[in-house]
């Protein structure tokens, strides 16, 4: 049985705490706080992760000098 604000199965929430976003991003909590610049949204005392936001930053940061898995696959088909 659902609770009655449980989000349907498979829908992943926009708004993280530190742990779910931590893990989103595959790192430790304080990985996470030290490394990633994203500033969390405040809702009353409770501080939270936009995951839109985070996807910019890993996109932005990817294209900023790491190769895409495209990119990489496409190396490889060239050899």
């Amino acid at each position: 049985m659902r609770r009655k604000n449980s989000l349907p199965h498979g829908l992943i929430p926009r708004l993280l705490d530190r742990d779910a976003a931590a893990t989103y991003c595959g790192v430790s909590v304080p990985h996470f706080l030290e490394h990633v610049p994203v500033d969390p949204v405040e809702i009353g005392k409770k501080k939270l992760w936009d995951r839109m936001m985070i996807d910019r930053w890993l996109d932005s940061s990817q294209s900023a000098g790491q190769a895409s898995p495209d990119q990489w696959n496409q190396a490889l088909d060239e050899l």
